[in-house]
This record gives structure tokens, C-alpha cells and sequence, in this order.
């Protein structure tokens, strides 16, 4: 396993993380596209994988299962808690009431208090805005983050799902309030979803933010099991709602698969791998988010840490993924 600072902090973490999304049976019809989720006994077993293999970053968020994903990974680190490095997010509803959701320090408060609750332990790692809130002065939510440092609850802060000038206004707030500093940015990003380059990642670049990606194998389609002209029979892409436009998928996806399979032959290793391995070819990436559903998909985005990719195949990955700017799913049609 490798290492790296993450951003700004003192602290290094395994340049695979591993992604708690899954993390609890998923009982919700709408939110089916993410997989049916993991029972107990399977997310501690990850979580123990994962650490015996080096990994020392877990990230979570409240979100995750209404809180049952905090709570597996709470249970899977008991024994080595103070070995790894726990990311949580906040923003979600966690309640019935009216306030309890969002980013005010009302919520914030009671929402961190219920996640060291579910996580067994007495203060978070890496403490992340889910999402901004414009409902919310920036100020206020800020504020609310710092009271949580010096409380001690939380020892690093960071945001996830930011724009550029969020980062940059809530930067400039905390360093004109005296506050700590983000020191990461959760963003999607991944071969088929490279906007964040366009001003996101300059940003990070500038103030020396750790960029952790979530979605890496870009909801599993870099994982080279989808087919030109086979419609997707398992995996996200079967249930996906946007797989009715799975098959007029632009070329240049195509296009870039094929040419991930073609390096990974070269290096002996799978699709999947050498797109976590990409990633980390960018300095500001600190660590990739493994979301993994076994520990067989556990295995193999550790086995990404250990994946050198030459320049020349860096940049042909580059120039084959360099698409027409545009979201990632694709949008449905109408």
C-alpha cells in the first residue's frame, strides 16, 4: 500500500480508501440503482480486509443508510480505532423535524454528536459538508465546524460536492475568521467525468486540498464488464436509471474502456484498477474511494495502490478520454 499527505494536514493516508456507501441493506425502491447493500457481517468483514491490506482511510457519511453505515463501521474498527482514519459527511435528514437536516449549527451539532454515537468513538477524523446549503449562511456553518474542533469532536474538516467558488468563499471565511482550513474535497471524478479539471482541481491545486474521488470506476462502467451492443445484465448499469440510453452511450466511452482494458492486459491487472490507477497519477488526488460490494471489489481496488502507469500511457489515457464537456451519467433524454 501507498501513502500520501492528505492536502494541507499532517496526516498520511492510503491512497485507496475504502468507500462505506454500501455499508447496510439498502430497503429504499428509488435508491436501487446503488446496489442492494451489505448486511452487517459483510461490512465488518471489508472493513478488516481492507485495514489487514493497508488501508488505514474509511469514509462514511450519516446519509449512508440513515446512520447504518456509521454503524458498521464503527463495529469493523473496534480494535485498531485509533490506527485509521475516519471520514463522515454531514447534511442529510436525520429526522422527522424540520431542522433536522441541512448545514445550520443547530443541525450540524446534534448530527456530529449522532455520528460519534454510531461510530463508537470520541471524535471524527475528517468532518465533510456533504453538500453547500444556500438555506445557510456560509458563516454559520463554518462557525459551527471550528466550535467542533474546539471541542474536540472533530480534528479536520472538508467539503464534498463544492463548486470552485465555494471552496474559494468558504476559504476565504475561515482564513479571515481565524477558523481551521478545509483540508480535502470530496468530488465526482473519474476517466468519463473530468469537469472538476475544467476549476475545481485548480482550486484544490492552489490551496493545497487533498481531492478524494468518489465514483471512480464511474458507477462501474470502468470496470470493463459492459459490452458495446450488450445491454448491461447485472451491476448499477441493469437497474441504473439511466441505462435506457445505455446503448447510444457516445463513442468516446467506448473508446476510453477499450483502451483501459488494452493497458490493463499490458500490466496483467483489471480495468478497474488501472482506473483507480489513473487517478492517482494526479499529485492533488490523495486517496481514491473504493466502494466496494466484496471483498473480492475490495481486493482489487487495493491492488490499484501498487499500479504505476508510464507518461505515455497517462497521456494516452488522457487524450482518449478528453471528451465533448458534458455530465456524467448522461442525461435523460426530454
Amino acid at each position: 500500500m501507498q501513502y500520501r499527505t492528505l492536502g494541507n494536514s499532517g496526516i498520511k493516508v492510503s491512497t485507496v480508501a475504502l468507500g462505506a456507501m454500501n455499508f447496510g441493506l439498502n430497503k429504499d425502491p428509488g435508491g436501487a440503482w446503488i446496489g442492494k447493500g451489505l448486511d452487517e457481517k459483510d461490512s465488518v468483514e471489508i472493513v478488516r480486509l481492507a485495514y489487514d491490506q493497508g488501508v488505514n482511510f474509511i469514509d462514511t457519511a450519516d446519509l449512508y443508510g440513515k446512520g447504518v453505515s456509521e454503524e458498521y463501521v464503527g463495529k469493523g474498527v473496534e480494535g485498531f480505532r485509533d490506527e485509521v482514519v475516519i471520514a463522515t459527511k454531514v447534511n442529510a435528514p436525520m429526522g422527522p423535524g424540520i431542522n433536522s437536516k441541512g448545514l445550520s449549527a443547530f443541525h450540524i451539532k446534534r448530527a456530529c454528536e449522532g455520528s460519534l454515537r454510531r461510530l463508537q468513538t470520541d471524535r471524527i477524523d475528517l468532518y465533510q459538508l456533504h453538500v453547500n446549503s444556500f438555506e445557510v449562511p456560509h458563516e454559520e456553518t463554518l462557525k459551527a465546524l471550528e466550535d467542533l474542533i474546539r471541542e474536540g469532536k472533530v480534528i479536520y474538516v472538508g467539503c464534498s460536492n463544492y463548486k470552485s467558488w465555494m471552496i474559494t468563499e468558504a476559504l476565504g471565511i475561515q482564513r479571515a475568521l481565524g477558523m481551521d482550513r478545509f483540508i480535502a474535497c470530496q468530488p465526482r471524478y473519474s476517466l468519463l467525468c473530468r469537469d472538476i479539471e475544467a476549476d475545481v482541481l485548480p482550486v484544490c491545486e492552489r490551496h493545497n486540498l487533498g481531492i478524494l474521488p468518489w465514483s471512480p470506476l464511474a458507477a462501474g462502467f470502468l470496470s470493463g464488464k459492459y459490452h458495446r451492443d450488450q445491454p448491461p445484465a447485472s451491476g448499477r448499469w441493469s437497474v441504473h436509471p439511466y441505462n435506457k440510453q445505455f446503448a447510444s452511450l457516445p463513442d468516446w466511452h467506448w473508446q476510453t474502456i477499450d483502451k483501459v482494458r488494452e493497458i490493463a492486459a499490458g500490466h496483467g491487472c483489471e480495468p478497474a484498477q488501472i482506473a483507480c490507477a489513473w487517478l492517482l497519477s494526479r499529485e492533488t488526488v490523495a486517496s481514491v474511494l473504493g466502494g466496494a460490494n466484496s471483498k473480492e471489489q475490495m481486493t482489487s481496488y487495493i491492488g490499484a495502490a501498487d499500479i504505476s502507469l508510464s507518461a505515455e500511457e497517462v497521456a494516452a489515457l488522457d487524450t482518449v478520454s478528453e471528451a465533448p464537456k458534458g455530465p456524467w451519467p448522461p442525461r435523460l433524454a426530454g
